[in-house]
């Protein structure tokens, strides 16, 4: 049985997707945020997270949360649904995803945390800093 696990989590200023030769796109990272220095504190911010996740067992529905919380762990931003695999041949299915959140409030200077779910287990994290200008 397959054992899934976050490949990447990218935390962005936002995602592209460039159409390449016949059916495929390449997606495309923008900046990707690892420390924000914003003009003020509090303020808002938008901008995405990019992940893939594999070895998803084929034709199987999973559920599907990523949350987002502050320094002092306050819950931001909570997206959530079901994600089902598909089936290529004999191999293990992957997935791919792209969350934009938009006028995120930045309150607290500090370490923000963005924790991807899968069926209520956490398969991963990924932080981002912000610091008070000055």
């Amino acid at each position: 049985m397959p054992n899934p696990r976050l490949v990447y989590l990218i935390i962005c200023d936002s995602v592209n997707f460039v159409k390449n030769q016949g059916p495929d796109e390449k997606m495309m990272i923008i900046e990707p945020l690892i420390g924000y220095v914003p003009p003020f504190l509090p303020t808002q911010h938008s901008f995405s997270i990019a992940g893939a996740i594999n070895n998803l067992e084929a034709e199987k529905s999973y559920s599907f949360k990523v949350e987002t919380t502050n320094p002092i762990g306050e819950l931001l931003s909570k997206q959530e649904g079901n994600i089902k695999s598909g089936k290529i041949e004999n191999l293990p299915s992957n997935s791919s995803f792209v969350i934009d959140l938009r006028n995120i409030p930045l309150v607290n200077e500090g370490e923000y945390t963005v924790k991807v779910y899968l069926d209520d287990e956490v398969i991963g994290t990924q932080t981002f800093s912000v610091y008070k200008r000055g």
